[in-house]
């Protein structure tokens, strides 16, 4: 099995903090291997941060200077959690990951006023890497589990908070079958969570099958046809209110045309 890329991330939110800015505390690079100073062979970096509500933090434009190979979008929440951000690098892999108390006061929440304290305990973990030099697997798991802690008008202590599903589940593989063809295929599933804040009612568990079809023109650009809902299931991902329930689109297909520059 080649390198492989591990994303770990555990959760626990409550009210904002009182910081009133972002700052940096600490930082820490460590060789996974004491004999190469190399791009290429593993490392290990972690950095803790301090941040205030609504501001957001590029780690990867920090004082460590993370290596090429570091993820370009490992910026924070716009929520400003603190907390504890490390990275493990090796050969054809990248992982990235924050250990952080999020504040759980969203803008808002599916048509209703955010007035109520909430908070969410969680776990991530996610996988990316080449099984083979043709096979790339990328996987992903979510556990959460997230309650209303302050009765208001809108909603009383202990009751969940709409639409956060307590697990959450993603795999998706590519395999190269030759110089001019991939092809792909995923697999997502989604537990039953509360249409909204009254759990009077409920969004049911759900799979979906997808796959997807990759052509390679010329350099640099790919010709991309995805097929959504292979077993066309029918599913129901969101909800307006507890009467008004969206469902997820029947078999579809969408082809794209990808340039890298």
């Amino acid at each position: 099995m080649r390198a492989w890329t591990a994303l770990r991330s555990m959760s626990k939110t409550s009210s904002p903090g009182s910081a009133s800015n972002a700052r940096i505390l600490w930082c820490r690079r460590v060789p996974a291997s004491s004999t190469s100073r190399s791009r290429a062979h593993p490392f290990i970096s972690v950095m803790h941060v301090r941040s205030c509500r609504n501001r957001a933090i590029n780690l990867s434009r920090s004082i460590c200077r993370w290596p090429r190979s570091s993820p370009n979008a490992s910026t924070a929440t716009r929520s400003g959690p603190s907390g504890t951000f490390w990275i493990i690098s090796a050969p054809r892999s990248r992982s990235t990951g924050l250990t952080a108390p999020i504040p759980g006061r969203p803008v808002r929440l599916r048509g209703y006023p955010a007035d109520w304290r909430q908070r969410s305990r969680g776990l991530e973990f996610g996988l990316v890497g080449n099984i083979t030099k043709q096979w790339q697997v990328s996987a992903a798991y979510t556990l959460q589990d997230a309650e209303i802690t302050q009765t208001t008008t809108a909603a009383p202590a202990g009751r969940a908070v709409a639409q956060t599903p307590r697990h959450v589940f993603a795999l998706w593989n590519r395999y190269d079958v030759v110089r001019r063809l991939g092809v792909g295929f995923g697999v997502y599933h989604q537990s039953q969570s509360f249409n909204t804040i009254s759990n009077t009612s409920v969004l049911p568990s759900y799979t979906r099958l997808d796959a997807a079809l990759y052509v390679p023109i010329v350099k640099g650009v790919e010709a991309q046809v995805n097929i959504e809902n292979l077993t066309n299931a029918r599913y129901f991902p969101t909800a307006h209110t507890d009467n008004n329930i969206s469902t997820g689109a029947p078999v579809n297909a969408r082809f794209s045309l990808n340039a890298r520059f």
